[in-house]
């Protein structure tokens, strides 16, 4: 089999690379053959007000500058990999910024089996100034001829805003004709299109995967069908230039699920007829093409791995013929679709009808995967039978009233020290009140002490608000990026007034995030005697060897697992070893001054921001699929200090961790989240309490303020839909004794569960399977959205 590369394709029918960025390409869907990587704070969006030339060009605004994020969109099996072996391939393209500190560029890249990483790249990131108008930007790739895959991207790693435009692809000096790609007419349909072919050719393929009239007609023909009533007649025109090809012609879409680890076996009728006027018969070939979508939390992409030519069976005469071709399906395969085609390489009059499938010589009928059923009146009359219900009220604002409508809880969470407080998404005012009212109870009837929020904001003066009174609590709670919200601040007012109450032990706050050395770099120096030369000093050459290490990145990421002694990591080099100076210097001091100016709880804080410092530096020099699982650790880290050291008298504190589900949870696909951290320091002294919620609105980041979002409904299938069919209002399901019989079968496998984070999603589901992630679940069945201070 061989791949085709650059076939010509019809514009209603297929899909483009869209290289000019336009917003308005592939029926709306710019980034269709694209994929993405972005952290939280990175909005993606099309700018139809800002371009170089077109209509329109690629925005990407990134995180406030407290925590720069990072960004990459790139091409991935979309690119014809075929056109740019053993060549010179030059990817151009133009970038601008707005109020920007980081880097921004283009790279490419080729897949080769040969290398021992998988693939040879060549990147342009360039520390761009902050406010740069259109520039142009070109990295060049030699490709070699054994490349599987090539590809091409933009990336982006600070803060600020960015804009790209009009890419280009130059190889050997020729431009690219960014042109519809072969195979891709699935894409471009409704999952209800795909999932609905007619073998029989009854009637004609969907109209949106139709080829251009002018070039491929097809219809039906109800005068030779080999079976039934139909066949499917399609009529090639001779090419308009010597040489040129006609397309690929869409036939139907086969679910790949369905078809892992067997031999796939197509068969059929089909006759040719000869046009008039035309000489020998041309051979029609049959394709196929592997189509895939991926992402999690809103970042869909979706891309296409190339067409495949079969083996040709046969030539057809003028009477109907059988054929059969055969198409192996690897048991890895993680494409979703098997398309097939049809290319018609010259003028032709080609019938098909009756396709059949088999699978390993067994007969297959296609079918769409199946429905997902409603709950049964048993499963749910199980879960009403299982779970505790939570009445719905808002919290007293800055009263000290105590919570015993959540007194129901006190079995899940009694002899708990850590509890994890998810949330579903960063934006909803409802989960954001319950958790208010989680709070109070853990305080008031349970006797916990820290309140440990997912923030790397300074939250020092929002704790000495909490214990002295001092500060204006909104403007300090609008500091915490999606955690500034009206909901937020009336909790901390509460804490501050249980706080005031006679003979309570304080509530401490405190940020268990590691995003932004600058915020504990200035605690530090707050922390130091101004008059303290030797403190003063070394904070001073730490200032300077972060200043080393930019929201940017400093350049390309360090691989710290193949070397995590970072031997070819100056700028960090120098940052850890006076971090361990400073360390060292101050337990010298510790032990020879007999009077210190700092208590032991003073001296054991400053050390754990020393460390929070190195952490947050470090995380800086990660790539994108380490810097995840290094922020978690990081994270728990911290947490076990926080326990360990916000108690009075050195006993340790119960700790309410406030974070998204996605950190609170003890199990995760492909990662290891910050509860199965703390599930290894705690064991079962910590409870991960996952939240959900059934229908409403949530609050998304969006050009640097929040705006109200309708949440997507619960589909049937989903964790929601069985939650919501008990028409409570809220309930908590305690999870961790459950033994699986009929009636709860649904909780013990993957469904769909909703996953957004800080942003607008557009897929607010994706695959959970809650009995391992979490040891309770809260649901509400209603949210509204978060109201934001700023």
């Amino acid at each position: 089999m061989s791949a085709l590369g650059m076939l010509p394709g019809l514009a209603q029918a297929q899909a483009r690379l869209n290289l000019t960025l336009e917003a308005d390409a592939n029926r709306g869907r710019p980034l269709l053959l694209w994929a993405r990587k972005t952290d939280g704070g990175t909005a993606v969006d099309f700018d139809t007000m800002t371009f170089r030339q077109g209509r329109s060009s690629l925005h990407l605004d990134l995180e406030k500058a407290a925590e720069p994020t990072f960004a990459a969109i790139y091409t991935l099996f979309s690119f014809p990999v075929d056109s740019v072996r053993s060549r010179l391939v030059t990817v151009s393209g133009w970038v601008r910024t707005r109020n920007f500190a980081g880097q921004a560029g283009l790279y490419s890249y080729a897949h080769t089996p040969d290398n021992d990483d998988g693939k040879d790249r060549r990147d342009q990131l360039e520390n761009l100034p902050p406010n740069q108008d259109w520039r142009r930007l070109e990295v060049t790739l030699a490709v070699k001829p054994t490349a599987t895959a090539f590809g091409l991207g933009v990336r982006v790693y600070g803060s600020g805003q960015v804009w790209f435009d009009d890419l280009e692809v130059r190889i050997n000096g020729r431009l690219y004709q960014d042109k519809p790609l072969a195979g891709t007419e699935a894409l471009l349909l409704t999952a209800q299109e795909r999932q609905t072919p007619t073998w029989s050719f009854e009637q004609l393929p969907p109209a949106a995967a139709r080829p251009d009239p002018a070039r491929v007609t097809l219809r039906l023909d109800s005068l030779l069908p080999r079976q039934g009533r139909r066949s499917l007649r399609l009529t090639a025109a001779p090419p308009e230039r010597p040489g040129e090809l006609v397309p690929v012609v869409y036939l139907g879409t086969l679910p790949i699920a369905q078809l892992r680890g067997k031999m796939l076996k197509v068969s059929g009728y089909w006759r040719q007829l000869v046009p008039a006027g035309v000489g020998a018969p041309v051979s029609p070939v049959f394709t196929y093409a592997r189509l895939g979508t991926a992402g999690r939390g809103g970042t869909e992409s979706q891309w296409t791995y190339g067409v495949v030519e079969l083996p040709p069976p046969p030539r057809p005469g003028a009477e109907w013929a059988a054929f059969s071709l055969d198409i192996p399906v690897a048991a890895d395969e993680f494409a979703a679709d098997l398309s097939l085609g049809l290319r018609l390489p010259g003028p032709a009059i080609v019938l098909l009808d009756d396709f059949t499938f088999s699978l390993n010589g067994r007969p297959y009928v296609p079918a769409p995967p199946p429905a997902p059923a409603a709950p049964t009146t048993a499963e749910v009359a199980w879960l009403r039978r299982a779970l505790v219900p939570v009445p719905v009220l808002a919290p007293a604002v800055g009263t000290a009233v105590k919570t015993p409508d959540l007194a129901a809880l006190g079995p899940l969470i009694s002899n708990v020290r850590v509890v994890g407080l998810g949330e579903v998404t960063h934006g909803s005012g409802s989960i954001f009140e319950m958790k208010h009212r989680l709070v109070r109870y853990l305080v008031e009837q349970e006797g916990f002490k820290g309140f440990v929020l997912e923030s790397s904001a300074d939250c020092e003066p929002l704790n000495q608000y909490l214990q002295t009174g001092q500060g204006d609590p909104a403007r300090l709670v609008g500091s915490l990026g999606p955690f500034g919200t009206q909901e937020v601040l009336d909790l901390l007012r509460y804490l501050r007034a249980h706080n005031q109450r006679p003979g309570v032990a304080k509530v401490q706050f405190a940020g268990m995030d590691m995003q932004a050395p600058e915020n504990v770099l200035a605690f530090l120096q707050q922390a130091a005697r101004p008059d303290d030369a030797f403190l003063q000093t070394r904070l001073r050459e730490l200032a300077a060897a972060l200043a080393q290490i930019p929201r940017s990145g400093g350049g390309p990421a360090i691989d710290l697992f193949q070397t995590p002694h970072q031997p070819d990591d100056a700028r960090l080099q120098t940052l850890l070893r006076l971090t361990r100076e400073l360390r060292t210097g101050l337990d010298t001091r510790f032990k020879l001054v007999r009077n210190p100016d700092w208590t032991m709880r003073q001296q054991a804080r400053f050390l754990f921001e020393l460390r929070r410092l190195e952490q947050g530096a470090t995380f800086r020099r990660l790539p994108l699929r380490q810097g995840g699982d290094y922020r978690d650790a990081c994270m728990a880290e911290n947490v076990v200090w926080l326990s360990q050291n916000l108690g009075l008298n050195g006993t340790p504190a119960k700790l309410a961790v406030w974070a998204h589900n996605a950190h609170v949870a003890t199990s995760a696909q492909g990662q290891r989240p910050l509860g199965e951290w703390l599930r290894d320091s705690f064991g079962p002294l910590y409870l991960s309490l996952g939240f959900a919620f059934g229908q409403g609105s949530y609050a998304a980041e969006g050009g640097r303020t929040f705006h109200s979002v309708a949440a997507q409904p619960a589909p049937t299938g989903s964790y929601e839909a069985w939650f919501q069919a008990t028409k409570l209002p809220a309930f908590v399901l305690d999870m961790r004794q459950l033994e699986i019989n009929d009636a709860n079968a649904w909780l013990f496998q993957q469904q769909q569960f909703r996953d957004i984070g800080i942003q607008e999603a557009a897929q607010n589901f994706a695959s959970h399977e809650l009995r391992r992630e979490f040891d309770a679940v809260l649901f509400l069945r209603e949210s509204k959205a978060a109201q934001h201070l700023k």
